[in-house]
């Protein structure tokens, strides 16, 4: 028999962070703020307050194939944490990505790194550990999933 033991990973991380992303888009707006990005929402702390410092690569509606990247170089008070967010918001349609990265002085701890399992419950002893990715929002009529293709 396996056992299993949970572990807590405690890093320091450093600036810069870089995050980039291969898209293909083909929406439409649906209503008066269309937008479509990919993000992350970084937090230091700063004089006792939270500070939070958005990262982020604005993704036209409509694209062919595109890589794109972007870099944060500093912050506001000691670096503290960051999390990725895919938007899409007053908008309809496909948007596919492929090789999102997330690069800094620190080791990226990913639980399905080819993303071919996005909604992946666990269950038993593991029911504490969070999707490996999940929806914040998840509009009526809006869905997700995820294919690896391994060529």
């Amino acid at each position: 028999k396996s056992e299993y033991s949970f572990t807590e990973i405690t890093e320091d991380f450093a600036l810069p962070l870089t995050i980039g992303l291969s898209y293909k888009t083909n929406l439409t707006a649906s209503g008066a703020s269309p937008r479509c990005r990919f993000y992350a929402r970084v937090r230091s702390l700063y004089q006792g307050r939270n500070i939070y410092t958005n990262l982020v690569i604005n993704i036209p509606l409509v694209s062919g194939w595109t890589y794109a990247e972007a870099t944060l170089e500093n912050v506001l008070g000691k670096l503290n944490s960051y999390d990725l967010y895919l938007e899409v918001y007053d908008a309809r349609g496909d948007f596919w990505l492929d090789n999102p990265k997330s690069i800094h002085s620190g080791q990226n701890w990913v639980r399905d790194p080819k993303c071919d399992n996005i909604k992946t419950s666990f269950t038993s002893v593991w029911f504490l550990v969070p999707k490996h990715r999940a929806a914040v929002e998840l509009p009526e009529g809006a869905d997700y999933g995820s294919i690896y293709v391994d060529s």
